[in-house]
C-alpha cells in the first residue's frame, strides 16, 4: 500500500472519528447543563489552544519523517482527551479534556494536510482527492449516526470512544508509511516561513485567511445551537451536516476534473470565499427555517469543497511544497486568535445586538476579507502576463 493510500485510509478514520466529536462540542455542554458563560469559556479555550498547539508543533516540523513522528504524538494525545470527554461531567473535568483535545485537534489537521500534501507531490496524485476521503468519513459518520440515533444526548459516552479507538487505529497506521524526500526537481524554491514575510503576497493571503476563515470558523462553532434554537434535532442536525458534507464531496470532484490551469485555482479559491460571505448575510436575513437551511446548507458544502481544492494549490505557489505544514500551522495560528475572542463573545453579541447585526457584522469582515484574495489574484494575472510577454519577446528574436 502506498503512502497516499494510507493517507487516505488515515483521513477516513480521523475524519469519521471527529465527525463524533466537533460537531456536537456543543450541544454536549448544553446537555450537561452548562450556562453561557461556561460554554463561553469552553469554546473560546478551543481555539486559544488552537493557536498555542500550532504555534508549537509548527516549530518541530520539518521533514516527512519527523512530520510522521510528531503526528504519532499529536494523535496519542488527543485520544487521551477524547476518552476523557467520554467519562467527564463536571466543568473543570470538561475543560481540563478541552484544553488537551483544542490543542492537539486543529495542530494534527495541520500535520495530516501537511503530510498529504508531500505524499501526493512525492507520487503525482491530486491532494484535494486524498483530503475528499476525509470528507466521505465525516459524511458516513454523521449519517450512521444519524440512522442509529447515537447522537442523542443520552449517548455522548458511546460516539467519543468510538473516536478514541479510531485514533488509536490511525497512530497504528502511521508506523508502516515508507520514508521519502521531496526532491529538488520538484520543488526548487528553499524559503523559511521567516523570509515568505517579505512577500507582499503571504502578508495579504494571511489578511485573506484572518477576515473570511476566522468568521467562518466562528459562525461554524455555533451553527449547530443557531439551529437548535429553531427547532432541529441533534440526529436532524447529524443529517443536515451529513447532507453539507455530501454536497462538499461532489463539489471537489467536479472542480478537479475541469480545472485545467494553476490559476482556476486562484478562481477556485475566490468562488469559495464569495459564497462563505453569501452564506453569512443569509443568516442576517429573516428567512423561513426551511429555505434558510437549504439554501446555508448547499454554499455550506460547495464553499468548503471549492476551499479544499483550491486553498493549497494556492499556498503551494506562495509557499512551496517543503514549508506546507509549517505554512497550515501558521495559518492555524493566526486564524485561532480571531476565534479565541469570536467565540467568547459571540453569545453576548447575539444576546445584546442580535442575530441580523451580528451577521452583517461578520458578512462585511469577510467582505473586506475577500479584497485581499482579489488583489493576490491581479497580481497573479500580471505576473503570468510577463512571463507570456518576456517568452514571445524571446521568441522573436529568435526568429530574427
Amino acid at each position: 500500500m502506498t503512502n497516499t493510500k494510507k493517507t487516505n485510509l488515515i483521513f477516513t478514520l480521523l475524519y469519521f472519528g471527529d465527525a463524533f466529536v466537533s460537531p456536537f462540542l456543543a450541544l454536549y455542554f448544553l446537555s450537561l447543563g452548562f450556562n453561557d458563560w461556561q460554554i463561553g469559556i469552553l469554546l473560546a479555550a478551543k481555539p486559544f489552544c488552537f493557536m498555542i498547539g500550532n504555534f508549537v508543533y509548527g516549530l518541530f516540523s520539518k521533514d516527512i519523517k519527523r512530520d510522521l513522528n510528531v503526528l504519532k504524538v499529536i494523535l496519542s494525545l488527543l485520544s487521551i482527551s477524547i476518552f476523557g470527554f467520554a467519562f467527564g461531567k463536571t466543568f473543570v473535568h470538561i475543560l481540563a479534556c478541552m484544553i488537551v483535545w483544542s490543542l492537539h485537534n486543529s495542530v494534527f489537521f495541520s500535520y495530516l494536510d501537511g503530510i498529504a500534501q508531500k505524499c501526493c507531490v512525492n507520487e503525482g496524485k491530486k491532494y484535494s482527492i486524498t483530503r475528499m476521503f476525509g470528507s466521505a468519513g465525516y459524511c458516513i459518520c454523521l449519517v450512521l449516526g444519524g440512522f442509529l440515533g447515537i447522537v442523542d444526548k443520552l449517548n455522548y459516552q458511546l460516539i467519543f470512544i468510538i473516536a478514541g479507538v479510531l485514533t488509536i487505529i490511525s497512530i497504528i497506521i502511521l508506523f508502516f508509511y515508507k520514508p521519502f524526500v521531496i526532491e529538488e526537481k520538484i520543488e526548487t524554491r528553499k524559503v523559511s516561513i521567516i523570509s515568505a514575510f517579505k512577500s507582499k503576497n503571504f502578508i495579504l493571503f494571511i489578511l485573506f485567511y484572518f477576515f473570511v476563515i476566522g468568521i467562518w470558523k466562528i459562525t461554524d462553532d455555533y451553527c449547530s445551537q443557531f439551529f437548535y434554537s429553531l427547532g432541529l434535532s441533534d440526529g436532524d442536525w447529524s443529517f443536515l451536516y451529513a447532507g453539507e458534507v455530501v454536497v462538499e464531496i461532489i463539489s471537489i470532484l467536479l472542480l478537479e476534473r475541469y480545472i485545467k490551469s494553476k490559476f482556476g485555482y486562484v478562481i477556485v479559491l475566490l468562488t469559495s470565499a464569495i459564497m462563505m460571505m453569501v452564506r453569512t448575510f443569509l443568516f442576517a436575513m429573516n428567512i423561513p427555517t426551511i429555505p434558510l437551511i437549504i439554501l446555508t446548507g448547499i454554499l455550506r458544502g460547495t464553499s468548503w469543497g471549492f476551499f479544499i481544492v483550491g486553498f493549497m494549490q494556492v499556498f503551494r505557489r506562495l509557499l512551496g511544497a517543503n514549508l506546507i505544514t509549517k505554512g497550515t500551522s501558521l495559518m492555524a495560528v493566526i486564524t485561532s486568535i480571531i476565534q479565541t475572542v469570536g467565540n467568547y463573545f459571540y453569545l453576548p453579541l447575539i444576546n445584546s445586538i442580535g442575530t441580523t447585526w451580528a451577521y452583517t457584522i461578520f458578512g462585511i469582515g469577510q467582505m473586506i476579507g475577500i479584497v485581499f484574495l482579489i488583489i493576490i489574484a491581479l497580481s497573479f494575472v500580471k505576473k503570468e502576463k510577463t512571463i507570456k510577454d518576456n517568452q514571445s519577446s524571446v521568441e522573436l528574436n529568435k526568429g530574427e
